[in-house]
């Protein structure tokens, strides 16, 4: 899940129309689950909250204000209960264990200006996906891990395969160079191979490599700042599933949730 957006107000987007596109993503999600599981042991699930989860009022001042239906106040608020009744919730009463990995995008910061001093704590996901923990752990939810990471990257395993989560705000180019090089970046910064790379930012599905790099799409759809500089896209959400088998490489199949 990425570039949710909460609070973002066009002609053919609200707070309404969010949260059933997200009821829409969970409800494909929790098919896929039932149909895989007459075959394979669907041993976990995992939720990649990767940024852009509101819209944010003051990021760009009157310039975002124009595109908002509400305050960042009721921005937080609406992500938080939402994202843990909609997404949280419904997946988690699978009892399949799950982990939910959360890194924070551009439009999630506290402030006009980007910080790089820790963005994962200083912008407003911090309080969303550390509020996300804690209801879980008052709900009693079992078999559930947050990830939330201080810097805006965060890497995990999956079947042995390294995958990094990044919103991709740090990605110069929507296209193969830009992706590889951000995936290179990183390799060197970490010291490690990866494998997969997952991110947003850019509102269009895109996936390089037979599925190694991916784009997600969008929750809101076109806009007019989209229509100005000439791009268009639908909402969607990505749904990969892995396979532990003897590949070197474990993604198993990958398709777009589309929501209009």
């Amino acid at each position: 899940l990425s570039d949710i957006h909460f609070g973002k107000k066009t002609d053919n987007f609200n707070l309404d129309i969010c949260k059933q596109r997200l009821e829409e993503v969970v409800h494909a999600t929790i098919g896929e689950i039932q149909r895989d599981s007459k075959e394979y042991n669907v041993d976990e699930i995992i939720v990649a909250l990767l940024g852009d989860i509101i819209e944010n009022y003051s990021m760009h001042v009157l310039e975002s204000a124009k595109g908002c239906e509400f305050g960042n106040a009721k921005q937080i608020y609406e992500a938080t209960i939402n994202l843990f009744k909609i997404v949280i919730l419904p997946l988690n009463q699978l009892g399949i264990k799950m982990r939910v990995v959360c890194v924070t995008g551009n439009h999630d910061r506290d402030g006009t200006d980007r910080t790089y001093h820790n963005p994962g704590e200083e912008n407003f996901t911090h309080i969303i996906y550390n509020t996300l923990k804690n209801f879980s752990e008052f709900a009693g939810l079992k078999n559930i891990e947050f990830i939330i990471p201080k810097e805006p990257w965060t890497v995990i395993k999956i079947y042995g395969n390294t995958v990094l989560y990044e919103h991709y705000d740090n990605c110069k180019n929507a296209d193969r160079k830009g992706l590889e090089a951000l995936m290179t970046k990183r390799a060197n910064q970490l010291c490690m191979t990866i494998d997969y790379m997952r991110g947003g930012h850019f509102h269009e599905p895109t996936s390089f490599r037979n599925g190694r790099m991916q784009i997600n799409g969008c929750l809101t759809g076109n806009d007019s700042f989209a229509s100005v500089l000439g791009f268009n896209a639908e909402a969607s959400q990505t749904l990969n599933t892995s396979a532990n088998s003897k590949r070197k490489y474990k993604m198993y199949r990958s398709f777009n949730i589309l929501l209009e």
